[in-house]
């Protein structure tokens, strides 16, 4: 018996049934209490497909992630925009039922040869708490928060440029990869022996030479696809992050908003390129791993 005939003849569908957008639907609302609020997976959703279109963007795929039965979920939107030949616009969100993880919401870049994610550390990511007004706060922001998508896409194509000219030798990507792992836990063993797999026998061609910072990038960021919904959207803005640092990216130097907003917090209407001081550029010491491979 089929998946369809089965849940026809139950008349009520398992989990195993579903598609993750129709798990985070299903998943029942908690309660709001005096110290926290629920945002609904469903109004986000509404929220952003709505504010896309509004503002001219038409969405060319969309990816859901649940887990926990729906009480964590994760979502991606490709965008249409512009006529960058590798990337495209991305919207991303998470949120949570349990309170295991506050409502994130960003904007990044997928590109286009294997779907992989970009979203900046500091550049086009905004953090909710679930306290206070975080259901009417969060959800009405998202519209505000997508009239930067455009600006924030140009500076990520801008930082990509930056990476593909950083030539690498085996050593140095070596040396970065153990970094990841060792120093910024970015990467988890799991996701190392992917990044190693790739680097020995690349799953995509990324318009530059294997021993590349660009390629590196996306090594990384293909070992992030099947991540927890927990940690998808953090293991890439920390990924970022660490490239920026290393390799002094203009996103990193002049972040957009990456502010954890409570009750009472910034005026939503404020936009948000124009609110957010320049930081300071920090530079990492390098350390170096001759025999991380080893590990293996």
């Amino acid at each position: 018996m089929s998946v369809q005939q089965q849940t026809l003849f139950t008349g009520v569908p398992t989990f195993a049934d579903l598609s993750a957008r129709e798990i985070l639907l299903k998943a029942p609302l908690p309660e709001r209490t005096d110290t926290y609020t629920p945002i609904a997976h469903g109004q986000i959703m509404d929220q952003t497909q709505s504010s896309l279109q509004k503002l001219g963007f038409k969405v060319t795929h969309t990816h859901y992630r649940a887990a926990m039965d729906g009480n964590l979920g994760q979502a991606e939107y490709h965008l249409q925009y512009g006529n960058d030949p590798e990337m495209g616009l991305m919207v991303a969100w998470q949120n949570s039922y349990n309170k295991m993880a506050s409502f994130k919401y960003a904007i990044g870049a997928h590109v286009f040869v294997c779907a992989n994610g970009m979203v900046a550390g500091d550049l086009g990511a905004y953090k909710r708490k679930h306290t206070g007004e975080a259901d009417h706060e969060s959800v009405g922001m998202i519209e505000t928060y997508l009239k930067d998508a455009r600006v924030i896409f140009d500076r990520l194509v801008a930082d990509r440029e930056i990476l593909k000219e950083k030539e690498l030798n085996l050593r140095k990507m070596a040396e970065l990869m153990g970094r990841m792992y060792v120093d910024e836990q970015i990467v988890n063993s799991t996701q190392l022996n992917i990044m190693k797999r790739e680097l020995e026998n690349p799953s995509y061609h990324y318009g530059v030479p294997v021993c590349n910072a660009w390629t590196l990038y996306n090594f990384a960021t293909h070992a992030f696809k099947e991540d927890s919904p927990r940690n998808w959207l953090k293991r890439h803005k920390d990924l970022h992050s660490f490239f920026a640092k290393e390799y002094n990216l203009d996103s990193y130097e002049t972040p957009v908003d990456a502010v954890t907003i409570e009750a009472g917090g910034r005026d939503l209407a404020t936009p948000v390129l124009s609110t957010i001081p320049v930081q300071e550029k920090i530079v990492l010491s390098t350390t170096t791993y001759d025999d991380i491979f080893d590990m293996f």
